[in-house]
């Protein structure tokens, strides 16, 4: 893979193959139903690539949202599961504030360095922002320990509050516990971005698997995706759970993520879009894009006292 700059050719990684790539333009906001729309151009239902080659023109794009942002890099990893598949990036680093903003935004969130090896691409002294969880792509093996530790202490150094934050970490492992035991992958990206002027904390989670709907199919029968995902929220429902967890996965996510008004959570997969407050499920469309996964958008109230309610806080001088 590479990275191309605003007039450059693609050449360089397609030397072998001697073709030109299919170029998918990418838009000006790059947010969860903007990416979504471009799957499509993308893959096929049965998970294959559209094409060997691909270049993804950022140059138009001026602002990333953190859906946006775990979306592409989500559809970036699947890409690179293919070995005879090649991607290459076109960036805007000469453009308006917005494009440079939006290119520095996806280095120090490291999104270029999965993908390059290279030390920087936009700024030599760029560097992950303290509002900024890194966006990483995380086997299931090493989600706990990862969930404990990086999670846990950005949430802490987030909110100022140094607990356990054990209702958000209940629900990631919940999470990754369905990617393991639905997606047929064991690999789930993972993104958070705090923004401080609105006090809005959102955490991402997605993987490139066959989807709530297509796992449930195999097992409940050929219903439209939006029927089968309501269906996966329902207590003691389940596809291939793990023993002892049986049914407990999407709805432990509720409880866990939405009850009180902690957070809201929107889901989308194959063709179903829901999104879930106060545990309960107050918007579900069936859309035309079909997202071959799953991805989460979890956007945590951190005004809310019910967050840290039965949190015993601490002081941890290496957070201060």
């Amino acid at each position: 893979m590479s990275y191309l700059k605003e007039c450059d050719i693609v050449i360089s990684n397609f030397a072998e193959v001697f073709e030109m790539p299919i170029e998918i333009t990418m838009p000006k906001k790059l947010t969860l139903l903007t990416t979504q729309s471009l799957i499509s151009r993308i893959a096929t239902h049965d998970l294959q690539p559209l094409d060997k080659n691909m270049t993804f023109d950022l140059t138009p794009t001026e602002w990333i949202d953190p859906s946006g942002m775990s979306m592409l890099f989500n559809l970036g990893m699947w890409l690179t599961e293919f070995q005879d598949t090649n991607i290459s990036f076109r960036l805007n680093r000469a453009g308006t504030y917005g494009h440079r903003s939006a290119m520095a935004y996806l280095e120090d969130s490291g999104f270029f360095e999965v993908f390059f090896e290279e030390d920087y691409i936009i700024n030599k002294n760029h560097k992950p922002r303290n509002t900024t969880l890194p966006i990483k792509a995380i086997n299931v093996s090493s989600s706990i320990h990862w969930n404990e530790q990086t999670l846990r202490q950005w949430l802490q150094k987030c909110t100022g509050r140094y607990v356990e934050f054990s209702s958000i970490k209940v629900g990631v492992d919940e999470i990754f516990n369905n990617i393991r035991d639905h997606s047929h992958k064991n690999i789930g990206c993972v993104f958070g971005q705090y923004t401080p002027r609105n006090n809005r904390l959102v955490i991402s989670l997605s993987d490139f698997g066959i989807g709530i709907p297509t796992a449930m199919r195999k097992k409940y029968g050929d219903f439209p995706d939006i029927d089968l995902v309501k269906m996966a929220f329902e207590e003691g429902v389940s596809t291939e759970s793990s023993p002892g967890n049986r049914g407990a996965g999407l709805p432990n996510i509720v409880r866990c993520l939405t009850n009180n008004g902690v957070g809201t959570v929107r889901l989308v997969t194959n063709h179903a879009k829901i999104r879930i407050e106060n545990g309960k499920i107050t918007s579900a469309l069936e859309i035309k894009d079909y997202y071959p996964g799953t991805f989460y958008e979890v956007e945590v109230n951190i005004d809310n006292p019910a967050l840290f309610e039965g949190e015993e806080e601490e002081e941890f001088d290496w957070l201060q």
